[in-house]
């Protein structure tokens, strides 16, 4: 039985989050234009957003790729076009909902002067209960936090360098890895695990989704969410 529930999660995580940041590639129909709500997103692509300091909930969206080619199937990626500064933006499904998991993604940064970039949020109670592993090309850092009534606490960090986006380029795709499996958290940045911690503030199963911060406008791409196998004990 738990084999067949895990196979239904998967397949619901696949069905939604590959139509939404696929763009319903396949499909005359064009991806519906975010709009906000409070519990996440919905079949018609709404999003949760969180003012860090007062701020409104900026407006997601789909972009398609400037040549137009699709990459893998996806031929326009999930947005965050006009970000709110102050804020700490978030995209969000409730379901499935999942504790121990794992979480891959591609991210680009394409502008923002405050902070760049972005990354997956997890086990997603509410807009203020969740944890972030993110990039910054700014910052040239790499870090997993939690948060915990809208409070963000710092995991990890790792030093990653990359070239932040600029008024002539975007910056470079980055693929980011996570691995949630109890308090255990292994966090990886384009195939190189450099964030292992723990942590026991949220165990409970949660929504996954997207994160941004203040300026930044970023691209996302290729979401994937699959609950995570324990290591067996005993014989």
């Amino acid at each position: 039985m738990r084999n067949g529930s895990n196979n239904r999660r998967r397949v619901s995580a696949w069905a939604v989050l590959c139509w939404l940041l696929a763009g319903c590639a396949g499909s005359n129909h064009p991806a519906p234009e975010a709009t906000p709500h409070a519990h996440g997103w919905q079949s018609d692509a709404t999003l949760a957003g969180r003012g860090g300091e007062g701020g409104a909930p900026a407006r997601w969206g789909f972009a398609s790729r400037p040549d137009g080619t699709p990459d893998h199937g996806a031929p326009r990626v999930l947005e965050i076009p006009s970000p709110k500064d102050q804020t700490y933006n978030i995209f969000w499904h409730g379901e499935p909902r999942l504790a121990d998991v794992e979480l891959s993604l591609r991210v680009q940064a394409r502008s923002g002067e405050v902070d760049q970039g972005g990354g997956p949020i997890w086990r997603v109670q509410d807009r203020d209960h969740y944890y972030i592993c993110r990039i910054n090309p700014l910052e040239s850092n790499f870090r997993v936090y939690k948060v915990v009534g809208g409070v963000r606490t710092q995991l990890g960090s790792a030093k990653v360098e990359s070239p932040a986006a600029s008024a002539n380029a975007p910056g470079a795709w980055h693929t980011i890895t996570v691995r949630h499996v109890g308090e255990r958290l292994v966090c990886a940045v384009d195939g190189a695990a450099v964030l292992d911690v723990t942590d026991a503030a949220i165990p409970t199963p949660g929504g996954v989704g997207v994160w941004t911060k203040a300026d930044a406008v970023t691209w996302f791409e290729r979401f994937t969410a699959t609950p995570a196998t324990r290591p067996a004990t005993g014989k």
